[in-house]
């Protein structure tokens, strides 16, 4: 790939990191023009991305102590308490009814975003038309709370900073009782439903596909509750990481055996309910009384990334249907959504778009796995993404014939994507050195 193609990206990365950031904080916004708050799910993946970059990186080096400020930021917004809706509220003034209505919060739980500041209601109001959250954090999020462990855990493997872990042992602990009640509600699953009956469409799915751009679960007919493949396999690493916690925060070893049976429990299931053997491959989600989704999509990835197929041979698989140009694979970095799925659409929000965060996930579960040459080759074809759209886009279009396009609603730069770039090219950069 040419160096200095992939030496101008890093770059513009870089800068656009620093358009990001706020140093009062020592947090990033999520993107622009209109994500200007702080998404705990976007933040994760970004610390992830910074967690991934050669230790010597003098970008790493440069926001270590920001992954932390992210980690410690989330924990200061953990729901401590649940967050009820009682007829008396229903007849409370409508901005406190809504703002109530969309923190949605249970007990443990990280938050979806967070807002930068009391007065973000009202810039929300003035863009959007909508103020309902009044400067409070909104928790509908089924992913945040693992995906928090995961990174927590990361980091600390990575610096052994275990004043973190004193720091946030009862946040921890919260966040693993969440999960442990999650899974007893969904029969050994976390699945997630609508959770109110006002609230608003744009709200009603809570993994990474959500938002206004949710039309690819709510053009499959999905029925509540839905258990996403994706959720399942954080919630698995999640509690493998925790184990390794788990001395660090003095807890028993019995404990450390219950919760080592209990992820391995949910991997088992993970591999026997979603794997379709008409599609030979592993669906989409669960939903309504656990019927499979016969939707092939990229969350595949994440059996890989999380461990769930490390010693299982359909993992092959799953690398082979991120290189099936009749699947997920361009010359740009995968797709999220199968190309030969009868809902797929090039240039929706989420039923087939490129999204660049992805493309950095799969390399990275890729190279995890050991397998360099797929890696290499599913690097360089997300760094011909970038290249290509010119920008750190949210996600870009790649149609059926390969075309590559900008999708409108896509807020750039955006921060995952940003990240993305960071430690995809300084990957690049190093092999070649």
């Amino acid at each position: 790939m040419d160096q200095q193609l992939v030496e101008g990206l890093y770059r513009d990365a870089i800068a656009d990191a620093d358009r990001l950031y706020l140093p009062k904080r020592d947090a990033f916004l999520t993107g622009l023009p209109n994500f200007r708050r702080f998404f705990v799910r976007d933040s994760l993946w970004f610390a992830q991305q910074i967690l991934a970059m050669p230790k010597d990186n003098p970008i790493r080096q440069k926001y270590l102590g920001s992954v932390r400020s992210i980690l410690v930021l989330i924990a200061q917004h953990q729901a401590s308490t649940p967050n009820p809706i009682s007829w008396e509220d229903v007849l409370e003034w409508p901005p406190h009814l809504w703002h109530r209505v969309m923190r949605d919060a249970e007990f443990g739980q990280m938050p979806h975003e967070i807002p930068r500041n009391k007065w973000d209601w009202l810039w929300l109001k003035m863009h959007f038309g909508i103020g309902f959250m009044r400067g409070h954090p909104y928790y509908g999020s089924i992913d945040a709370t693992p995906l928090w462990l995961i990174t927590v855990a990361e980091y600390v493997r990575q610096t052994d900073d275990t004043n973190l872990v004193d720091e946030l042992e009862v946040q921890i602990g919260r966040a693993y009782r969440w999960i442990a009640k999650k899974l007893n509600e969904g029969d050994g699953l976390v699945r997630y439903r609508k959770r109110r009956a006002w609230n608003l469409k744009h709200h009603s799915h809570q993994g990474w596909r959500d938002g206004s751009g949710s039309g690819a679960l709510n053009a499959l007919g999905l029925g509540y509750p839905i258990a996403l493949l994706d959720v399942q396999c954080i919630i698995y690493r999640a509690l493998t990481d925790i184990t390794t916690l788990g001395p660090r925060l003095g807890t028993r070893s019995a404990r450390i055996e219950s919760v080592q049976n209990i992820a391995e429990t949910l991997r088992e299931r993970i591999i026997n309910d979603y794997w379709s053997t008409t599609k030979e491959a592993f669906v989409f989600a669960l939903h309504e009384d656990g019927v499979q989704v016969p939707s092939v999509s990229i969350e595949q990835v994440f059996l890989i990334w999380c461990g769930v197929l490390k010693h299982d041979a359909r993992a092959i698989k799953v690398r082979n249907a991120l290189l099936d140009e009749n699947q997920l694979w361009t010359d740009y970095g995968p797709r999220t959504w199968s190309i030969a799925d009868p809902f797929f659409d090039a240039q929706s929000y989420h039923r087939g778009s490129g999204w660049p965060w992805l493309s950095w996930l799969a390399y990275e579960a890729i190279k995890q796995s050991g397998n360099s040459g797929i890696a290499s080759r599913l690097r360089e074809a997300a760094l011909r993404g970038f290249i290509e759209v010119h920008g750190h886009e949210e996600l870009f279009m790649v149609s059926e014939h390969g075309e590559v396009g900008r999708i409108k609603k896509s807020a750039s730069p955006q921060l995952w994507s940003v990240g993305a770039a960071l430690a995809l090219a300084a990957d690049e950069l190093t092999k070649k050195q």
